[in-house]
């Protein structure tokens, strides 16, 4: 998905698995363009982007605020990397900063309120809901952060979720918001069985 928004790079990493200041130069070494947007894309490396950015010495490295791949899918759908201004850093960080974006997962312990394999429903690192069912825990997700009120909604589906779980979940969401377009995507990501990204719009 990032490649397809425009990515020249895209860094593996995920959770445990934080990449390293060497990643991070590597990856600028293949760009090798002028100037590079960093997008770390999770609040863990951010300052591991940053080292790399100012180790390098061969282009000129910024690194935007985008802490989850919620900020950074928007970032790049919506600002021009390719036709860089004085301002298109403001203009990233403040996309970045007006994005919401949680998950779905399964709860691996039992703890107050929630059930070992329940469904969690996460946002800024607290748990916002949770259900035995994940069509539910989308849509009371969904609802607690008021995705009524955003033109989009992205879904992003994980590696346990089917084609067509995935297809009804879509096609409900579209029912219950109408007047928001709703995009769903297969991601294929193994801890989340959902990303909810939610731009608000200014």
């Amino acid at each position: 998905m990032f490649r397809e928004l425009g990515a020249e790079e895209v860094i593996e990493g995920g959770q445990t698995m934080n990449p390293s200041v060497d990643a991070f130069i590597s990856a600028f070494d293949r760009v090798n363009a002028e100037r590079i947007f960093v997008l770390p894309n999770n609040s863990n490396i951010v300052l591991t982007a940053r080292q790399a950015a100012a180790m390098y010495s061969e282009s000129e490295v910024t690194v935007i605020e985008s802490k989850n791949p919620g900020a950074g899918i928007v970032v790049l759908g919506a600002v021009d990397f390719f036709s860089p201004g004085p301002d298109t850093t403001a203009e990233a960080d403040a996309v970045a900063s007006s994005v919401v974006c949680a998950m779905v997962s399964r709860a691996i312990r039992d703890t107050a309120g929630v059930r070992k394999g329940e469904y969690v429903g996460i946002h800024a690192g607290e748990i916002v809901c949770s259900s035995s069912d994940l069509a539910d825990t989308l849509n009371r997700l969904a609802s607690e952060l008021d995705a009524v009120s955003s033109d989009v909604i992205v879904l992003i589906s994980g590696s346990g979720v089917s084609d067509s779980e995935a297809g009804e979940i879509s096609a409900a969401f579209q029912k219950k918001y109408p007047r928001t377009e709703v995009i769903s995507r297969k991601g294929g990501q193994a801890v989340y069985d959902y990303i909810l990204i939610i731009p608000i719009s200014s």
